[in-house]
């Protein structure tokens, strides 16, 4: 979640602090999961297990599709151990998806990995826009595999920008990059080029991009849907990743960019609830392949939930906290939601003392 600033009205907090507050705490009392969903023709949709391994056997994210050497491929993002955003894969056999383990890793986050064919060779796109989770700041980073799919080499960055879901298409030899800036002002962008490699500047008609946040950030490839191409937006209003919408692209070239009126993606055979993120499809000898990633939020049992209420009713009242050669807090009475909360307020009492500096 990205952080707001907080704002006091007569001792009070604004409503969207409240809500942060609300949301906090749900995700506290009980346990949020992201699972991949595969169908077939429009049939009936199946669950892919993530089995266990050194990855989050909860959170399976971001699903891509693609077809190499005969077999079909799902890439995902997945976090490893400490929390951050790595790269797996499946391999589809004889109709069930094998879990093929880890296959990209960097020492800051990852997720959304675009996997695609260029020249006879294959790339991957991953969003690299988490700065705050890594060593560098965000940017668009092109990968070619080296050991397909288990190993891969980053060859280029492409644009030094935080630009979040950054997806690919391809038309009339020329590449183009739809993207969602990261930033206080978020929006969407556009961005082109005449080769993979660049060099990419941002398009002329850039700012014909939807701003709405039902329709500015990406949520799968590009789609040709009845020999229409069309932008796949998640609806991101009130909450990240509400809906799914297909928008019509209307024009692009290297000079025009235009978008039509949106429409809602998914039918109703999909399993309901929940909110997603990301929709891809592959046409296969067998027919249309379609993932779909789902988040949903399933709640502690009780004793554990009271428990938790406990903790953070202690945690409320009374906070003591000693930092070696800087000296201790003691806070009573204090507004402080959970530990560990970025959201400190000043407490009723809070008697601190510091260390002298020789």
């Amino acid at each position: 979640m990205v952080g707001a600033e907080v704002k006091h009205k007569g001792g009070g907090v604004t409503l969207r602090m409240r809500a942060m507050w609300a949301h906090d705490l749900k995700v506290r009392l009980g346990r949020e999961w992201y699972r991949v969903f595969v169908r077939l023709n429009g049939g009936d949709a199946r669950s892919v297990e993530m089995g266990r391994g050194a990855w989050n056997a909860d959170y399976c994210a971001d699903p891509f599709l693609f077809r190499h050497g005969g077999t079909n491929w799902l890439f995902y993002e997945t976090l490893d151990k400490s929390g951050k955003g790595v790269l797996g894969c499946f391999r589809e056999e004889n109709g069930k998806w094998v879990q093929q383990g880890i296959v990209l890793s960097e020492p800051w986050h990852l997720s959304y990995p675009q996997v695609f064919e260029d020249g006879g060779r294959v790339y991957m796109i991953p969003e690299s826009c988490d700065s705050k989770r890594g060593h560098r700041e965000g940017h668009v980073a092109l990968y070619e595999a080296v050991d397909f799919p288990l190993k891969w080499r980053k060859v280029a960055t492409l644009i030094n920008e935080p630009l979040a879901d950054s997806t690919l298409c391809r038309k009339d030899g020329r590449y183009y990059l739809s993207c969602f800036r990261v930033s206080p002002e978020a929006g969407a962008e556009l961005w082109h080029a005449p080769s993979l490699t660049g060099p990419w500047t941002r398009h002329p008609q850039s700012g014909n991009m939807n701003q709405s946040k039902r329709l500015r950030r990406n949520g799968g490839a590009f789609q040709t849907i009845g020999g229409a191409l069309y932008r796949i937006a998640q609806d991101c209003n009130g909450d990240y990743g509400k809906r799914l919408f297909k928008v019509p692209v209307l024009k692009l070239s290297a000079a025009d960019y235009a978008e039509g009126e949106a429409s809602l993606l998914l039918d109703g055979k999909w399993p309901t609830g929940g909110l997603r993120h990301t929709y891809n499809s592959l046409e296969t000898p067998a027919g249309k392949l379609e993932v779909i990633d789902f988040k949903d939020y399933a709640p502690y049992p009780l004793p554990i939930r009271l428990l938790i209420w406990a903790r953070i009713a202690l945690h409320t009242m009374f906070r003591l906290s000693i930092k070696r050669k800087k000296g201790f807090l003691v806070q009573l009475f204090g507004i402080q939601f959970v530990k560990g909360s970025i959201k400190e307020r000043p407490a009723l009492v809070q008697i601190r003392l510091d260390r002298r500096r020789k």
